[in-house]
C-alpha cells in the first residue's frame, strides 16, 4: 500500500478482493494510459472505494469526476475517495472500471442528489459487502 489507511474491510474480503483484482487486471498498481499522461490505481485507491461505498446508503454512489480540489468536488464517490485518500486526483471512474472488470461493483445509472438527473454511478456488489 502506498499509504497506512485503517481497514474497516475483514481482512480474508480485502485479500479475496485484492486476488480478483490482479487476476483481472495484472499487477498492482493498475497503471492506466491516457493522451498525454498516466495514472497508477493502487490497493489503496481500491480498498477506500469499497470501504466508502459499503458505508453509502444502498452501497452506492454517483461517480461525479471532478478535476477540482476536494472541497470544490461535487458530492459522490470522486469526492469521497479525494477525503479519504487525501489526494486530488480525480480517479472514480477508473477505480470503479478496475472494480467491474473484478466483479466487485456494478456500473449503473444513479440519481445525482443536487441535479436529480442520471448519472454515473457505483454500487457495491452484495456480495462484497460487510
Amino acid at each position: 500500500m502506498s499509504a497506512i489507511i485503517e481497514k474497516h474491510i475483514p481482512e480474508e474480503m480485502w485479500k479475496a478482493a485484492i486476488k480478483q483484482v490482479v487476476t483481472t487486471s495484472g499487477s498492482l498498481p493498475v497503471v492506466i494510459k491516457l493522451a498525454r499522461s498516466q495514472i497508477s490505481i493502487d490497493e489503496m485507491d481500491l480498498i477506500a472505494t469499497m470501504e466508502i461505498l459499503n458505508h453509502s446508503p444502498e452501497k452506492e454512489l454517483p461517480q461525479m469526476c471532478s478535476h477540482s480540489s476536494q472541497e470544490n468536488t461535487p458530492y459522490g464517490l470522486d469526492r469521497e475517495l479525494k477525503i479519504y485518500t487525501n489526494r486530488d486526483l480525480s480517479r472514480a471512474n477508473y477505480v470503479s472500471d478496475i472494480l467491474f472488470k473484478a466483479g466487485i461493483v456494478k456500473l449503473k445509472k444513479v440519481i445525482n442528489p443536487m441535479s436529480g438527473k442520471e448519472v454515473n454511478g457505483t454500487k457495491l456488489r452484495q456480495e462484497w459487502c460487510w
